[in-house]
């Protein structure tokens, strides 16, 4: 058993059995990195499949710049979505485990997701919790273990998938964040 001495950090570890050697990186801890604080809201365009929306700049649970969703999901029963779309696509420094974002929920279940390409140029959805509480709340994004890095956010995404539900959302997000892990040198065996 290792126990850190440190809260944030990372180590080489060398094993030695029978003459055989291996070393191996240990991380501890998280790092975040801002992957966008919304200061540019104003630049930032609306994406809608089957909806209308609008997107406007406003403030977050701490004063900070946010955007404000407010989406008309009563146009289909097909899926349904609006986006927050960055005026460039938003790169994530690090190996991030997860991301998480500050959102103003309004109890209507839309699910949020974040648009992202991999390092080998897959593009793909984090997976936010759906929007069941009213008010401000702070979300996680699970990156998946294996994912190539680096990657890039090109979308905030809020959909809605169930067919008899209609209604009009009205959501803030604010601060982007990654959680990345220490850097470090990596794993040799001799």
């Amino acid at each position: 058993t290792l126990t850190p001495t440190t809260t944030s950090g990372s180590a080489l570890v060398r094993f030695e059995v029978g003459g055989h050697t291996a070393t191996t990186q240990v991380l501890v801890g998280l790092e975040d990195e801002t992957v966008a604080d919304l200061a540019d809201g104003s630049r930032w365009t609306t994406g809608t499949a089957r909806a209308t929306g609008t997107l406007t700049p406003t403030t977050g649970p701490e004063g900070e710049p946010a955007l404000r969703l407010q989406d008309d999901f009563t146009q289909s029963t097909a899926t349904r979505g609006m986006y927050a779309i960055p005026p460039a696509s938003l790169p994530v420094e690090g190996r991030p485990v997860e991301l998480t974002m500050w959102l103003r929920g309004d109890g209507s279940g839309v699910w949020p997701r974040l648009q992202v390409t991999s390092g080998d140029g897959t593009v793909s959805n984090l997976d936010g919790p759906l929007v069941t509480w009213t008010g401000w709340q702070q979300v996680t994004f699970p990156v998946p273990a294996g994912t190539a890095m680096p990657l890039t956010v090109s979308r905030i995404r809020f959909l809605e998938v169930r067919a008899d539900t209609q209604y009009q959302g009205d959501v803030s997000v604010a601060d982007l964040v990654a959680h990345v892990s220490p850097s470090g040198t990596g794993v040799t065996t001799q």
